[in-house]
């Protein structure tokens, strides 16, 4: 004859079946933390940075590197010696070079960087016949920073610019200075020159304001 179970033995038994249970949960839960696949998807790949917001933010950099060095290329005009101003420019652009391939992850050491610009800057309107003119009697300090303000100006946009579009186009360094690149290379001139006069007017500004 079988004995009837005990209140108690039932409460502890059906106590001890919803505490398996649980655990049985808690088991489950953990293996879909350690293993997402099987369970709740994760996290993580949602934190991943998508490339179209890259792609900009590295667009943005890009933008704040060019003007910045451009801003320091417009000091680098107003220095009232001659052949320092010109130094002060070279070493402006080599180090933008530098930034900007260090953006796009190119290697580029410094002697190649100064063979950059050399080839980006052989068809422009060159800054050091401006940069001597400031020796000469009768001209003017005013009258030749000017014009040389807007050339340096425009030079390290179009530098800065030509160098980015290069990159992006997957291009290596060794192929500048192509014929494809001299009509890139117009077209940019143009826009680093409203970029040169639009630096200047705030320079105005500012040293209006501040005076």
């Amino acid at each position: 004859m079988n004995n009837p179970e005990h209140p108690k033995d039932k409460a502890s038994s059906s106590g001890s079946r919803k505490r398996r249970r649980l655990y049985e949960y808690d088991d489950t839960e953990t293996a879909q933390a350690a293993n997402p696949r099987d369970g709740a998807p994760s996290h993580k790949e949602d934190e991943q940075p998508k490339p179209g917001n890259q792609k900009s933010r590295q667009s943005q950099d890009l933008t704040d590197l060019i003007k910045r060095y451009c801003y320091w290329s417009f000091s680098a005009s107003l220095i009232p010696v001659p052949i320092v101003d010109l130094a002060a420019m070279v070493t402006i652009q080599v180090k933008m070079i530098q930034e900007i391939s260090k953006l796009y992850k190119v290697p580029l050491s410094e002697e190649k960087a100064k063979k950059t610009v050399a080839v980006l800057l052989a068809n422009v309107p060159s800054s050091s016949f401006m940069s001597l003119a400031k020796l000469a009697p009768g001209i003017g300090y005013l009258a030749v920073t000017i014009p040389l303000t807007t050339i340096n100006v425009t030079n390290t946009y179009a530098v800065g610019k030509i160098l980015a579009h290069h990159f992006e186009s997957g291009h290596a360094v060794d192929s500048l200075g192509s014929r494809s690149q001299k009509a890139v290379l117009q077209s940019t001139l143009a826009d680093g020159k409203a970029f040169a006069h639009r630096t200047k007017k705030e320079f105005l500004d500012r040293f209006k304001n501040e005076s």
